[in-house]
Parts: C-alpha cells; structure tokens; sequence
C-alpha cells in the first residue's frame, strides 16, 4: 500500500502533515465509496474472463500451488468486506509504524532536503519508529551483470521477450502485432502532433484485447500545449491513424521483425 505525493520540496512539509490527517481522520462518504468499489468491481469482472489473465493467472498457479498471491485468486466479492471501518483500521496500522508507510515524491526535488522534512514528519507520527534497513547483497546478480558486460557489450538490454506461438493458451501471436502497430502509431503520432505541430507535450498509444475492459486501440494525450485546440488535436489523430497503413516504410519495421 503506498501513496504517491506531486509536490514540490518547500511543499512537501505541509502535503505529509496533510496526508497523516486525511488517513487517519477523515471520514469516508458512503456513496463515494460504494461507487468507487463497484467501478473496481466491473473492471475485476472483466479481467476475470480476459483470456491472457487467465492464461498468466495459470501460469502462476502452476509456478506456486495455492499461493494466496496468485492472481488466479481475485475475488470481485472480496470487495464486500472493504467498508469504512476497514479503512480506518488500515490506515491506523499502516501509521502505526512509519517503517510501513511508502512515500513517492516526484518532481524538482533535492535529496538531502526531502530526507530533512521526511524525518520530521516521521517524527510526528504516534508511536512511529523508523525502520533501520539491513544491509542488502546480490551476489549473483552482481556475478551475472559482470557476463553480462564482457559478454555482450554493445547489446546488454532486452526490454520484453515475445515467444510467438500459434496458441500458447491464448493469443499471444495477435497481441503482439497490436503492440508493434501501437509502437509505430505513437512514433508517427509523435512526430506529427509534438514536434511538427507543437500541440501536445506528450502522446501516445496503446493496444490491448479487447476482451480487456479498455478499447482495442486507446490514443492518450497527457498534456495538452492549448485547451483551445483539443478538436485540432482530435482530427490530427484521427488523420495519423487513418494514413498509418500506406505510410509505414520497411526502415521501421525492421526494428520490429529484429525482435
């Protein structure tokens, strides 16, 4: 369980202090949690009969026999059970012990600085007693980063391996056509709508089954240059992936067929 702070360094005093209160006091509205839990309880459902869940959840049965972890153990009415005063307890036991508590501070932020202000905070926790780290060694995987550098060392990293397969279990095959075709449209969305037109700071793209509760094919666009020209920036996606299909060059489809 963990939490994630957007702030800025003179900020983030405040945003701990704040954060301590809304967890361990605040009350929890009834309506908002019930629509909150049936909203995980659709996406839970679906998942549920999304043929490569099924697959990866047998997969982890077989690796680790009636482990409670397998996620071939998710239960949609197991939400039942989430109600406030679970909450509440939860959040009493989590700062209980600021060993517990998982901090993600993102932003301009200066090290040194942050450790200041965290050790404050944790300061003013109840009974909160910092957790003295072990000292952590990784024999093998250092003996394995050291092959891996005399062995290789123009080409150490492979982000994903995919093992083509007629039917694996489920279709392993189509799901990773989608992901190139997704690779090359966020490429050529890029390219047409940041840095040509300057109409967005970020985009990209996305493709999933669409047995998964998510469209076949998701466009995301984080920030927008101009909220006056979002119906612009939706007719220039539209316009790149309608001409996507005769304006792929073999130049960047070897990339793809390399892997």
């Amino acid at each position: 369980h963990g939490f994630s702070i957007s702030t800025f360094p003179d900020e983030l005093d405040f945003a701990c202090r704040v954060l301590y209160v809304i967890a361990t006091e605040a009350q929890v509205d009834p309506d908002m949690l019930e629509s909150v839990r049936a909203k995980i309880r659709n996406v839970l459902t679906a998942t549920l009969v999304n043929p490569g869940f099924k697959y990866s959840a047998a997969v982890s049965e077989a690796l680790w026999p009636g482990r409670k972890l397998n996620s071939g153990k998710i239960d949609p009415n197991s939400l039942d059970s989430v109600t406030p005063e679970w909450i509440r307890s939860l959040y009493s036991t989590l700062f209980g012990h600021a060993g517990g508590t998982y901090l993600l501070v993102s932003g301009p932020v200066d090290e040194a600085e942050v450790r200041t202000v965290m050790q404050r905070y944790v300061g003013t926790l109840p009974g909160g007693v910092p957790r003295s780290l072990p000292e952590l060694a990784f024999p093998i995987a250092a003996e394995a980063a050291e092959v891996r550098h005399a062995t290789n060392p123009d080409d150490r990293s492979h982000g994903t391996l995919y093992f083509l397969e007629e039917s694996p279990g489920f279709d392993e095959y189509a799901n990773f056509v989608r992901s190139a075709y997704a690779s090359l449209l966020t490429a050529h969305l890029v390219k047409e709508i940041r840095e040509k037109r300057a109409l967005v700071y970020s985009i990209l793209a996305q493709a999933s089954s669409p047995s998964y509760p998510r469209p076949h094919g998701m466009v995301t666009v984080s920030f927008v240059a101009d909220p006056g020209k979002v119906e612009e920036i939706e007719a220039a996606v539209m316009s790149v992936m309608a001409k996507l299909p005769g304006s792929i060059k073999d130049r960047e489809l070897k990339p793809v067929r390399k892997n």
